[in-house]
């Protein structure tokens, strides 16, 4: 099957392209109608196109996720800018202008319909779009399937909470032209917004209000954006479809399984340009789940017990296969099974007698805005793997409310005239400010674990100056490479929402002749092509020199060496939410 890897602009470039030359087209995303794909100045945005398209008799559905009144921007981002009449903060951390909002209120008081509207719309001749969420039931089955089936055994009763009331729709996947043999789909990681457009280059310049360029002509996010998709064709495209099928008939009523030809093996659908390769689309998908018989008939599809957690299973058994090294790039680092998994096969592998290492090289935010509510996880994981010096204050916290834990239990005098056991308590109030104190000026230090070798990582500006702060490129990638011949990527972060509670869609296949490339490719650009090695060791320590020259130069406030940075969070608040 074909997969073409696309980064920034280079994928929202094919993509628009494909809907441009093609005569049917499905969407599943986050939805920013005014967001311009191709910013050359002579391009429409997508919505604008969407809308040409459907004039011409092409059928647009778009399926969307909204949280009620459209607030998902009370948590910090908006994901429908200008959608309905009672929207709370849905421009929250939109880089959009005004004009553009404007358009995003027309275009979505024009094409957004309720659900049992939906299959009637579509035979019209604008696009249809309709937001799906939870139900307050499904948020309780979520609950009860994160308290007794998750890996991490860990988690709190806040964060079991949390993700059941905000559980989201996370999937972004796109199909053209379905019924036809030359049908082309997408799988991505990066979001329809513009504050996710972006090119490999991340430039700096620019990110400020008043010297941003026009929507359609560059970036406006307030940081560079790294992030991963692809292009698909082929059967592959039968379960992109049945996915999205499955879900707009859950939301609409309207039933696509049963009016097309979604025969699994059928030869319809034919390779278009690139690497052929077999693959695997791995879902999580809690809100439907997994067929209770092995249907062959395209209209019993989506009878359901069940929830799916591929891309959990898909991680684990990818980690337990590890022979060489392991490359992450993900929005978050923080889901402590797969920690420890890495750990355990490491000491294995030590205690057989094996001399080379395993080595694991990961990319992922530091920043507030990048690790948010998860700062405990991300230290848990973080301390599994020995690198809990990189994220101090929480560590230490962390330390702290341990050794409370184990401390003698609090005397209790028995009055004010108890002057022994006064003393008592003073005694031990003392001996705790103490070893507060000491761990609060302690030294943190790496520690090795048997047989594994780590590097953490964050990604700068390449094109800073000197004197200039140093800019986060934000992270928003979700990959995994394993020895050069594992791959998997597309919406899933490294936590357990993403392992349980939000649908998502990755892909996932074992071709060498594609998963080097694309992590040569990686691997080049964070590194300014000086640490890209196929050797793990040598590219170990070629990524060493790299963190220790920007170590050194950002200390001196001059620009980086190149975007590689090591990992560390400074930031104080304990926040255990996801």
């Amino acid at each position: 099957m074909h997969n073409s890897i696309c980064l920034a602009r280079t994928l929202l470039l094919v993509f628009f392209r494909g809907i441009d030359a093609k005569y049917q087209a499905l969407l599943l995303s986050r939805f920013q109608p005014s967001i311009y794909f191709i910013r050359d100045g002579s391009h429409p945005c997508i919505g604008e196109l969407l809308r040409i398209k459907a004039a011409n008799g092409v059928k647009v559905r778009i399926l969307g996720w909204e949280m009620p009144f459209n607030s998902a921007g009370v948590a910090g981002e908006g994901n429908l800018p200008g959608k309905g009449v009672i929207r709370i903060k849905s421009r929250a951390m939109q880089s959009s202008t005004p004009d553009q909002y404007d358009y995003d209120r027309d275009w979505f008081s024009e094409c957004a319909v309720s659900d049992g509207k939906a299959a009637e719309r579509v035979k019209g001749k604008s696009p249809v779009f309709v937001s799906r969420g939870f139900s307050a039931n499904e948020g309780l089955e979520i609950k009860h399937w994160v308290k007794y089936e998750a890996l991490d055994p860990n988690i709190s009763v806040g964060m079991r909470l949390v993700l059941s009331a905000s559980a989201s729709h996370h999937q972004k996947s796109v199909l053209v032209d379905y019924e036809l043999p030359s049908a082309v789909g997408f799988v991505m990681g990066h979001n329809s917004l513009d504050e996710y457009w972006d090119t490999d280059q991340h430039s700096a310049l620019n990110r400020e209000e008043g010297t941003k360029p026009e929507p359609y002509l560059g970036s406006r996010g307030s940081t560079p954006r790294q992030d991963i998709s692809c292009m698909l064709s082929g059967p592959i495209l039968h379960d992109v479809h049945q996915n999205f099928a499955i879900a707009w008939r859950k939301e609409t009523g309207e039933d696509l399984l049963a009016c097309r030809d979604c025969d699994p093996t059928s030869n319809r659908l034919q390779f278009q340009n690139g690497t052929r390769l077999m693959m695997q689309l791995l879902r999580t998908q809690a809100q439907v789940g997994q067929p209770k018989t092995n249907r062959k008939h395209k209209d019993d599809v989506g009878d359901h017990e069940k929830p799916v957690f591929d891309i959990q299973s898909g991680y684990m058994v990818a980690a337990n296969n590890v022979t060489q090294f392991v490359y992450i790039e993900n929005q978050y680092f923080r889901w402590p099974p797969l920690a420890d998994h890495f750990k355990t096969l490491a000491g294995k592998y030590f205690k057989a007698g094996r001399k080379e290492p395993l080595y694991l090289f990961v990319v992922t935010n530091d920043t507030k805005d990048g690790v948010g509510m998860g700062t405990a996880k991300t230290q848990e994981m973080l301390a599994s793997l020995g690198r809990a010096e990189t994220i101090p204050a929480i560590t230490k916290l962390r330390m702290i409310k341990e050794m409370k834990s184990e401390a003698p239990v609090r005397p209790r005098p028995d009055g004010p005239n108890d002057r022994a056991g006064q003393k008592k308590l003073d005694e031990w109030q003392a001996e705790i400010d103490r070893k507060t104190k000491e761990i609060e000026t302690s030294n943190l230090v790496a520690k090795e674990v048997p047989g594994l070798k780590i590097h953490v990582c964050s990604l700068v500006a390449r094109d800073l100056q000197d004197g200039q702060p140093w800019m986060p490129v934000y992270i928003h990638s979700k990959l995994m490479i394993v020895d050069d011949v594992y791959t998997t990527h597309g919406s899933a972060n490294i936590n357990t929402r993403s392992m349980m509670v939000d649908s998502e869609l990755n892909i996932c296949h074992e071709h060498p002749e594609f998963s080097q490339p694309l992590r040569r490719r990686l691997w080049d650009l964070h590194t300014k092509g000086l640490g890209g090695q196929d050797e793990p060791e040598i590219a170990f320590k070629a990524w060493s020199a790299i963190i220790g020259n920007n170590k050194r130069l950002q200390s001196k406030k001059m620009s980086p060496y190149a975007p590689l940075n090591e990992f560390y969070y400074s930031d104080t608040s304990m926040t255990d939410l996801d």
